[in-house]
């Protein structure tokens, strides 16, 4: 993924992005009948990654991917 412009003072901008891998784990556990628990790592080694690259810098459209994050969930069911 890239973005090659020329810019209307003559400079360019470029902006490449070789391939690259996210990995994720999910492990969940049942509590009870009621209950389930779930753990989402996301991101675990905090690669650094382009999640879009615009095509145009006036407009700030590149954006970095999220960093590692976690999330716990419970599901209680009646």
């Amino acid at each position: 993924m890239y973005n090659d412009i020329s810019l209307a003072d003559g400079s360019t901008y470029r902006l490449e992005q070789g391939s690259y891998a996210i990995t994720d784990l999910m492990a969940g556990y049942r509590v009870s009948q009621n209950l389930d628990l779930q753990v989402n790592a996301n991101n675990i080694f905090d690669r650094k990654y382009y999640s879009t690259i615009a095509n145009s810098v006036s407009y700030g459209g590149d954006a970095y991917g999220n960093p590692r994050n976690m999330m716990l969930t419970a599901k209680y069911s009646f």
